[in-house]
């Protein structure tokens, strides 16, 4: 018995469909700057000071999936801290809002100890919007004050910059209610992020659409 061309195509389209639904493959990097430059300081990150890296999106929507800052720990601090993705929509391009929930909580106390450490964070699952800017923000929670002969101080993280700027940096001590900046650094950053499974979908739409169409003239 044979199979109509027509129903073979609508087939394989649904076996395409149905496997865009899964994890997707062929993770891109959309923003890397962790081997650009030289090292040129880092921004204190505590429970009133946050510092955030712009990154950008292409024409395609995109899924965060993993993230890799230069953040460390230097005088064994402990306690909470997050990493937050914010909006451009602030004066200027600053950061404007938190978009959602903290894409990561994770314990200070678990950071390297040295500049230069990595912490990398995977697994996520965070809706990038096409076209659109964003920071990524590291910004202390709980994090506890260090024992000093003149009195505690606050507990305090460090994300290393580098003397190359390709985007904006920012930092604010208030929590963000104003943020100071664009700094002539960037922050070491990368993000990776896998295309949005409606982009696949579209194409496979569009392209099942034209064999459809092409086999009905040629019947005709």
């Amino acid at each position: 018995m044979k199979t109509c061309p027509a129903i073979t195509i609508v087939a394989a389209l649904f076996t395409a469909l149905t496997l865009t639904t899964q994890p997707a493959a062929g993770a891109v990097i959309i923003f890397n700057n962790l081997g650009a430059g030289s090292f040129a300081g880092s921004f204190g990150v505590s429970n009133s000071q946050s510092s955030a890296q712009s990154f950008s999106t292409t024409s395609s929507g995109f899924i965060l999936s993993e993230v890799t800052l230069r953040l460390w720990n230097q005088n064994g601090t402990s306690g909470n801290f997050e990493l937050q993705v914010w909006d451009a929509l602030g004066a200027s391009g600053r950061p404007g809002a938190q978009v959602g929930s903290a894409i990561y909580t994770g314990l200070a106390e678990n950071l390297g100890s040295e500049s230069a450490s990595l912490l990398t964070v995977s697994g996520l699952n965070f809706t990038l919007v096409p076209d659109t800017t964003y920071y990524m923000v590291a910004a202390g929670t709980s994090l506890a004050d260090i024992p000093d002969d003149f009195g505690p101080q606050p507990g305090t993280l460090y994300w290393d910059a580098t003397n190359v700027r390709n985007s904006d940096a920012y930092d604010t001590s208030n929590s963000g209610a104003s943020w100071n900046g664009p700094y002539s650094q960037n922050l070491y950053t990368e993000i990776t992020a896998v295309p949005e499974p409606s982009t696949y979908a579209l194409l496979l739409m569009a392209g099942a659409g034209w064999l459809l169409w092409k086999r009905r003239k040629a019947s005709l």
